[in-house]
């Protein structure tokens, strides 16, 4: 298979867009844009399943009366029967499983893709973070050809980074509207910060060093550089712009890149994942078992709203349980709560 270097460079914009700082709602849009630029076809559908969320699209909208059709069949589509069984997030075509004539003489076909002229049919179905996302290109001309389905595979790939990305940053979002501040920096290429939150600079000091001279340290910023050249012809063909991971002594840090070009202002989102938090022990601190509890949550990055909806009781008292425990360790705020709780886990663990 052989790949020429207006599609690649195609490619590439498609994917640096797909990356760019974006809200949930907006980067289905943004992957239906990727793919119109790279593939011929004339329908659309992209569908999102999970607790209590739905999102689909289809381009061009097409009658309620053809979509309840398309429930009630659904069960003989090929394709369908293939990704519930295979749990694979590679393009299928449906001429994989059947051939041209079984699959005209379906009535799935006759009763719906016959009346929107559609005889072919690409799509991929995956999961990331408890959400089921499905795609499908259509196209009633020739078939899709192998090219297509390694662009649609490796699309689907960076679709899933991309929407883990913005769910990241809805999450900062989140914690910012209630004061508990988030793991986010914002620097330029050069490595030079522009912004960098409370929670990000402990969360950096933990993992790769002190933060010096207003800059990354030299590991992290090796690491968001190689991020930065992304897309190049190597990381096209190899996949996504996975995040870093790095292992502590008590927790897990994730470090996310979401990149913005346009303005060379780019953006680091930091998620610490505690392994666990055995509360018991902050009680010889003097803490009671009820502050120890919220302490441990406190750790865990739980806003207030949170810990009360865990714990059953109010955001109130929450907050004067917070307030409690910040007087009886001597801190001033909760992140300075957070860290002392870490240091003293870790020395526990000696």
């Amino acid at each position: 298979m052989r790949i020429s270097s207006d599609l690649l460079s195609r490619l590439s914009e498609a994917i640096l867009r797909l990356y760019a700082p974006a809200s949930l709602s907006e980067v289905p849009t943004k992957f239906l844009g990727a793919v119109r630029g790279l593939l011929d076809c004339e329908h659309l559908c992209y569908n999102e399943f999970g607790p209590n969320h739905f999102c689909g699209i289809l381009e061009p909208v097409i009658s309620p009366e053809l979509n309840n059709t398309f429930a009630a069949l659904a069960d003989q589509h090929p394709s369908i029967k293939n990704a519930r069984r295979s749990k694979s997030a590679q393009a299928v075509k449906i001429s994989d499983f059947v051939t041209g004539r079984q699959w005209q003489r379906t009535e799935l076909y006759n009763e719906f893709f016959r009346k929107l002229n559609i005889k072919h049919q690409m799509a991929f179905l995956f999961s990331t973070e408890g959400i089921e996302v499905g795609f499908a290109a259509n196209r009633e001309r020739q078939d899709f050809s192998e090219t297509h389905r390694f662009l649609l595979t490796l699309l689907a790939a960076h679709l899933s980074q991309a929407l883990q990305n913005a769910r990241a940053m809805a999450r900062l979002h989140r914690i910012a509207d209630v004061g508990g501040g988030g793991g986010t920096i914002i620097f330029s290429e050069d490595g030079s910060l522009l912004f960098c939150s409370q929670k990000a600079t402990e969360c950096v000091a933990r993992f790769f060093g002190p933060i010096k001279a207003n800059r990354l340290p030299e590991d992290l910023h090796r690491w968001s550089k190689r991020g930065l050249g992304f897309p190049n012809r190597d990381g096209l063909l190899s996949g996504a712009l996975a995040p870093l991971t790095k292992e502590g002594e008590t927790s897990t840090l994730t470090v996310r890149l979401v990149p913005n070009h346009l303005v060379n202002e780019h953006t680091l989102v930091l998620e610490e994942h505690v392994h666990s938090l055995p509360h018991s022990v902050f009680k010889d601190f003097g803490l009671t078992g009820r502050e120890a509890e919220v302490l441990s949550w406190v750790t865990q990055g739980k806003t207030n709203p949170e810990i009360a909806i865990i714990l059953g009781i109010s955001v109130k008292t929450v907050g004067h349980h917070v307030e409690h425990i910040m007087n009886k360790l001597g801190v001033e705020r909760r992140g300075g709560a957070a860290l002392w709780a870490q240091q003293t886990l870790r020395l526990y663990a000696v």
